[in-house]
């Protein structure tokens, strides 16, 4: 198995900065907008939520998605740890350590934009039912 077939291919994210890697970027997009909504529906429909649903968007989604983006940058991390750490021979493309970092950096990412992106959906269900609710149409 030298082959990766059309995975995420991690080597980018494996010997660039996170903050460089159009994937991890990409990935993050979702993560941001949670906590963008989870802010605009708690300032606009404070009044109609009650203390709990307002305590529960606020911690539960909104710090909870930027927990998960900072466990994956700890989790890359350590997978770059581990690159550095291998021997040259293992570092060659193709080998079986290279394949399953890179196979672990994708999965993380894939993760974490997955994720964070069904639960963007699920917001925006949420603010449709609040506007529903509310008759702010």
């Amino acid at each position: 198995m030298s082959e990766l077939g059309n995975y995420l291919d991690g080597r980018t994210l494996l010997t660039k900065p996170l903050i460089r890697s159009g994937y991890f970027v990409n990935a993050s997009i979702p993560c941001l907008a949670v906590v963008l909504i989870a802010i605009y529906l708690v300032l606009t429909y404070h009044r109609v939520m009650t203390a709990y649903f307002v305590v529960v968007l606020c911690i539960y989604v909104g710090l909870h998605s930027f927990y998960q983006w900072w466990r994956s940058i700890r989790y890359l991390n350590r997978v770059r740890e581990l690159r550095m750490n291998a021997s040259e021979d293992q570092k060659t493309n193709g080998t079986q350590m290279d394949l399953a970092l890179r196979v672990a950096t994708g999965g993380i990412v894939d993760l974490l934009f997955f994720g964070s992106g069904m639960t963007v959906c699920s917001l925006v269900l949420v603010w449709a039912l609040l506007r529903h609710l509310t008759g702010t149409h």
